[in-house]
């Protein structure tokens, strides 16, 4: 008689041959895809030309490039407002072709090529994205020295296909198979990992190594939000976080769980997460089952990802809001069976409200363009930091972000975290068009130096030189100084605007254990809702900044600046639309709610004294 719980001879098969399925798999689906034989811009093979290769013409034999490149939001991202911060006054390519060039020289290193890009040379680098091990560093250095033809095959020099040789690149045929293509395998082809979304939007990290980051413009998350994408505990990492000996969290709970940033962020019309993509945009239906075959996303893969309400999409946008929330993957009521009232909860709040309650690294606070530093860049303040950013030495405070109201389309207006980034430029002319970082080199330097006039006015200790703290306009005459400088360059109406711009935070997730479930934090008279939250250390030329228009949030409260000159904002929730009880105060409610419960007394009294005076009567009638 066979043993109990033992397997018999044909389950063992049965399960032997699934593991061997299970495991053969990748390699199934790797083989699927045909060798890749790069070509040139002129559809030859780039053995046989030695020239740079062009993405768009290698990919396009089995996917439609030209409509990828009309469907992509990295493609379109290039001249958004936002990186006027980066650096203000860079002209559109239909404005200025050769200035155009330029920014893309200094910037283009944040784009993937291809649309307006293409024209000037930058071809769409498919490689950046659906390859193993792309080289972004040797890409970045074709960009920022021009050579925008070849970015896309230094790209491919981390596969070790090509090398510089003698300054110029050249095509290893030893790496090509006899048809001179090379394999799937070898490059590694299919959907972008996590990594790679980390070359551009922040830092990323799946190593074992103590885990280091520090503020980069080119990690547009982390430098702004101070975000992290990884699931390395914050005990274990490099950085000199305060206290980090007792955070057992990791970075972001969903790396930690192995989610990867194309599980959220997927093709719009990826048939996998159609039905995830389309439920909120279908009315009265719950799923369409007129899903795209696999074959069609495979020939037209849309790249306008899913996304979430950002802070500064477009109002008529019609993929806001199409990304997976958190709601779709966490059951709330089981998981949140501590918290009362949990879906008035999550109607008014974003789940990452109470699960980022700390960011655990430096985030950009202010940058101040009306003045240079001597690398030429302008002064930035960081926030979490008291000392050099870049620094490992420089000890990180977790810092609390600004909660505030977000409109998030059919949801109506939410409450979000918000890392708050305030910016000062030089404006000139009546439409208060940017003074660019060209004219601004050329007002506040003469050759390598600063310019005599600009030291004087601003050397507060008369030693000659300007230190960090002295690179500031804090007084009309340091402002009227460089205001003539820039007027000698032929500028006219000068000015100085500032901005405020919210970036929500989704990243760096705190588990459960973690996450903000103290009531009073947000319903005590002490509530998060009206901690003061520093918008700038100095205003230059003493401007107050505005909030940046297209923003989705709003920002209720008041500002105010300290006697050492800091500006802050302290909100005010009882001006929201959301009422928090124990926090919010509404004169005509609370004056109501007092005299309702002193009605309320009044009429128990009354009550008691009728019942008093009857059960007198009655007993005198008895008595009688």
């Amino acid at each position: 008689m066979a043993r109990r719980g033992a397997f018999s001879a044909p389950g063992a098969i049965i399960l032997l041959t699934l593991l061997l399925l299970l495991a053969a798999m990748p390699t199934a689906a790797a083989a699927l895809h045909p060798d890749v034989e790069l070509l040139d811009a002129d559809g030859n093979n780039v053995l046989d030309s030695g020239g740079p290769v062009s993405p768009m013409q290698t990919c396009n034999g089995c996917h439609d490039t030209d409509f990828i490149a009309a469907h992509s939001d990295h493609i379109q991202a290039l001249d958004r407002p936002q990186h006027a911060r980066l650096a203000p006054g860079q002209p559109s390519y239909a404005a200025d072709p050769a200035g155009y060039v330029r920014w893309l020289k200094a910037y283009g290193t944040m784009h993937v090529g291809g649309g307006d890009a293409a024209k000037a040379g930058l071809d769409l680098d498919c490689f950046l994205c659906h390859t193993v091990r792309p080289d972004v560093e040797a890409r970045n250095r074709e960009i920022t020295d021009g050579r925008f033809r070849w970015a896309a095959t230094a790209t491919l020099s981390g596969l070790g296909v090509v090398e510089k040789t003698g300054g110029s690149w050249q095509w290893k045929r030893a790496s090509f198979n006899e048809d001179a293509a090379l394999s799937a395998d070898f490059l590694g082809i299919g959907a972008p990992t996590s990594t790679a979304c980390g070359a551009c939007h922040g830092t990323v990290d799946f190593s074992r190594a103590p885990l280091t980051s520090f503020p980069d413009p080119s990690n547009w998350n982390t430098y702004l939000r101070g975000e992290i994408y990884s699931p390395q505990r914050l005990a274990d990492s490099g950085m000199n976080i305060q206290g980090k000996d007792h955070l057992g969290r990791p970075f972001d709970v969903h790396a930690e769980r192995m989610v990867s940033c194309s599980n959220c962020h997927h093709a719009q019309n990826d048939p996998a997460s159609f039905r995830s993509a389309q439920e909120r945009r279908l009315g009265r239906l719950h799923t369409d089952v007129r899903r795209p075959s696999i074959g069609d996303f495979l020939e037209t893969p849309d790249h306008r990802l899913a996304r979430g309400w950002t802070s500064f999409g477009a109002a008529d946008d019609p993929f806001a809001g199409s990304m997976r929330r958190c709601e779709d993957c966490h059951e709330v009521e089981s998981s949140h069976t501590w918290l009362p009232y949990p879906k008035l909860h999550m109607a008014a709040m974003d789940c990452e409200s109470c699960h980022i309650p700390r960011v655990t690294a430096p985030a950009l606070q202010e940058a101040d363009w009306t003045v240079l530093t001597p690398e030429r860049q302008p002064r930035r303040v960081f926030r979490g930091v008291d000392g050099p950013a870049d620094s490992p030495a420089t000890l990180i405070t977790p810092w609390r972000p600004l909660l505030l109201e977000r409109f998030e389309g059919g949801r109506g207006e939410r409450i979000s975290p918000f890392s708050l980034v305030t910016s000062w430029r030089w404006v000139s002319g009546p439409k208060g068009e940017d003074v660019s970082q060209e004219e601004l080199n050329q007002a506040w330097f003469e050759g390598d130096d600063y310019a005599p006039s600009i030291v004087a006015a601003l050397d507060a200790n008369q030693d000659h030189q300007l230190s960090p703290d002295e690179l500031v306009l804090d007084t009309p005459t340091k402002v009227d100084v460089v205001r003539k400088r820039l007027e000698g360059l032929g500028l006219k109406d000068l000015r100085i605007v500032g901005e405020m711009e919210p970036y929500g935070l989704h990243h760096g997730v705190a588990p459960g254990s973690y996450a903000q479930s103290d009531c009073q934090a947000c319903h005590g008279r002490g509530s998060q809702f009206r901690r003061a939250t520093q918008v700038a250390s100095v205003l230059p030329g003493g401007v107050e900044p505005a909030l940046a228009a297209g923003s989705g949030s709003h920002m209720d409260g008041h500002f105010w600046k300290d006697q050492d000159g800091r500006y802050w904002y302290q909100g005010e929730i009882q001006q929201s639309s959301v009422y928090v009880l124990g926090a919010s105060y509404d004169p005509i409610i609370d004056f109501l709610g007092k005299w309702l419960i002193v009605l309320t007394l009044l009429v128990v009294a009354f009550h008691a004294l009728l019942r008093f005076l009857g059960a007198r009567r009655n007993q005198r009638e008895v008595q009688s």
